[in-house]
């Protein structure tokens, strides 16, 4: 796994989701009643034009309360999400801290509040991790896949998800047999949605050793040192080194030294 420092920022939505179904059924209401009334106007020709109107008059009521439920409906969806992000950042400032127990409650609490608020399950998944508790971690981080299309979401569940799979240090009954081909999965979900990200390609070479595959591993390795750039190609060599140094690869460990020794000076100068 790799242990970078994780610094997860939830993403406020800009406008109130309404359930699907609702909408639908406040539109066919509305449907119902403007063809009601066409009828009734048809049918209606020698009768009271007083009749007609209340009848008009109780149509327009009852869209009227319709509308004003619907209202009231997006003010408590508005509310919980208020809450939902304020006892999410109050999570995310104990788990600054390190102070896992009280972030992991507020986590917990801002789900309880609104059951779909995505940035809450991400750093309760963090959370678990941190706390060794991987299989709770993995469904936290499975929850946001299930739960969302938005990309950035899917990418930082697919991400931990595929960390903790990678991680070979985890030994059974906590590991299952197939942990290394689904954190494959997942990377090459991430390679192909985000091909010039170093990071994923350097996990996925990571993965590729873990799971026999030292080919496929060598060549992900490669692309992920030859993407790097920046700050971060110094982090990548120094994963490379690491690496290398754990799986015995003396003439590879030496050639990233040679590499960290020639740009080091440049990037921290």
């Amino acid at each position: 796994m790799i242990n970078e420092p994780i610094v997860i920022r939830y993403f406020v939505a800009k406008k109130i989701t309404i359930q699907y179904n609702i909408i639908v059924y406040i539109i066919d209401v509305l449907t119902i009643i403007h063809r009601g009334l066409k009828g009734v106007n048809r049918e209606m020709g020698f009768q009271s034009v007083i009749e007609n109107k209340n009848l008009k008059r109780i149509g327009f009521i009852f869209a009227g309360l319709t509308i004003f439920l619907l209202l009231v409906y997006g003010v408590y969806s508005f509310s919980i999400s208020l809450l939902a992000k304020s006892y999410t950042q109050r999570g995310l400032r104990a788990l600054e801290e390190n102070n896992l127990l009280p972030a992991k409650k507020y986590f917990i609490t801002a789900l309880s509040k609104n059951a779909r608020f995505l940035p809450a399950y991400i750093n309760l998944g963090v959370v678990y991790e941190k706390e060794k508790e991987f299989l709770q971690a993995i469904h936290a981080y499975e929850k946001v896949l299930k739960l969302t299309g938005n990309p950035k979401f899917l990418q930082l569940a697919r991400y931990r998800l595929a960390s903790i799979y990678n991680d070979a240090s985890l030994q059974p009954p906590i590991r299952e047999p197939d942990w290394f081909n689904q954190g494959i999965k997942h990377l090459e979900i991430l390679v192909k949605d985000d091909p010039g990200n170093p990071r994923y390609h350097l996990l996925l070479g990571f993965a590729a050793f873990n799971a026999a595959n030292p080919g496929r591993g060598f060549q992900a390795l490669s692309r992920a040192s030859k993407l790097a750039a920046g700050p971060e190609q110094l982090w990548v060599h120094e994963k490379l080194l690491e690496f290398y140094l754990k799986i015995n690869l003396a003439s590879r460990a030496q050639a990233e030294r040679e590499i960290l020794d020639k740009f080091k000076p440049a990037v921290t100068k």
